[in-house]
Formats: structure tokens, sequence, C-alpha cells
């Protein structure tokens, strides 16, 4: 499936965010880590992630009229032990593209993700970079709308199982096992 929709190739949002007094010009803060600070939280990613066999998603960098998106599908994702550095810091790029761009009124923790941690309110881009891509998806419809179940299982038995409940794409709760 392409999951594109999460991770960039949808319209974009103004690169303004109102301040709290209101102001039409207001702009954001943007985070900007240098190379040396990409570069370092790239290699803590790859470390976390060395000896992991969940699979990661690797979104694809598009630049197109000055504007950069990113895109990940099924075919661009590796194991964390498969990782490359280059992979590791593309990864974080678009940590930083999503904090900056593509969700600007949402607080991205990249230090979060990068320890693989999950939590209540993030997003789908977020989960699948700390937590990586589920074991399995169960979709409950119940009409309104629907809530997924992802599991993802730490062990080749399959009866230890992480848990992760989303709703319009945000976690809405975990149980760990």
């Amino acid at each position: 499936s392409d999951l594109s929709f999460l991770f960039g190739s949808k319209p974009s949002k103004t690169d303004t965010i109102p301040s709290k007094e209101s102001s039409p010009t207001a702009t954001p803060i943007l985070y900007s880590p240098s190379e040396e600070e990409i570069n370092a939280l790239a290699s803590n990613y790859c470390e976390q992630r060395k000896v992991i066999s969940r699979v990661y998603p690797v979104p694809i960098k598009k630049e197109s009229s000055g504007k950069t998106e990113y895109e990940v599908t099924d075919d661009s994702r590796k194991a964390g032990s498969s990782l490359t550095s280059g992979d590791c810091q593309t990864i974080i790029e678009y940590l930083v593209w999503m904090k900056n761009k593509a969700f600007p009124v949402a607080d991205i923790n990249i230090e979060n993700i990068i320890d693989r941690k999950y939590w209540i309110g993030m997003n789908v881009a977020e989960l699948m970079a700390s937590v990586g891509w589920p074991s399995d998806i169960n979709t409950t419809n119940y009409g309104a709308g629907k809530t997924e179940q992802w599991v993802y299982y730490k062990d080749s038995s399959r009866i230890d199982a992480l848990m992760i409940y989303l709703e319009e794409g945000k976690v809405t709760s975990y149980q760990d096992f």
C-alpha cells in the first residue's frame, strides 16, 4: 500500500503559524540543526536499531518547484539492522522537515522517536519512524469512523506483543504484553 498521503504528498500547509498575538506576519521558529547535529542524531537512530529486524520507513526525498516533499511506500522500507548511515540521515532530515513544514503545530519529538518511544497523541508518521512498520493491522469500522490496532510482535512465537490503537491517524492507547 502507498502511504504517501501520510508522509508529504498532500497539499502543503502555509509556512507561517499565527503567534499567540495573532500577528498575520508571524514566522515560526524553525528547528534548524547543524549538519553535525543531524549526523549525530542519525548515528544514534541507526545505533538504536542495529540489531532490530523490525522494518522502518525510509522516506524518498522529492524536490519540485523549490518544495521538498517525502514519500514512503512498501518498497521504501528496511529492517533496522539493514539501515545505512545515509538511510538514517534521510530519516532524521525527514523528521526535521515534519517538525518544520508538514506538522508545524505538532511538537515532533525527534529524541523520543530515536529512542523508539511511543505515546498517546503521536501521529502515524512518528509512530512508524519510532516503532516501525507493524506486524499486523486490525481495522474496526464502527460507522462513524474507524479504529486500528497495530500489532508489533516481540518474538517469533507471536505471543508477546505491543498493541497500539489509533483513531483518525493518532495513537489513542496502547498495551504492552
